[in-house]
């Protein structure tokens, strides 16, 4: 289960066994699936909501900011427990 919360004004995310300081950026990308979890956010509408509309192009940003996101929350990115691309869409953040 993946949880992300602030902790004395600072992002934090929680896996079970590691906790990962987030910058606000990271922070702001994580919440925002987390709002519609388990749906696919398209790579149109994911830099919008987090960004800003002059972001709405920006999918190489997007595809470095959540690789980064993944290698920060997960155990193994090669294998995502909780952030799945879903090629050609966009992103999903798992549901339980």
């Amino acid at each position: 289960m993946l949880f992300f919360y602030y902790k004395e004004s600072r992002p934090l995310s929680r896996t079970p066994g590691q906790e990962a300081l987030l910058t606000s950026n990271k922070y702001e990308l994580l919440k925002v699936p987390a709002e519609h979890t388990g749906k696919v956010l398209t790579h149109k509408h994911l830099p919008v909501e987090v960004w800003g509309q002059q972001y709405r192009d920006e999918f190489h940003m997007l595809r470095v900011n959540i690789s980064n996101l993944g290698r920060r929350l997960e155990t193994d990115p090669a294998r995502p427990q909780f952030i799945f691309t879903e090629y050609g869409l966009g992103y999903r953040l798992k549901a339980d």
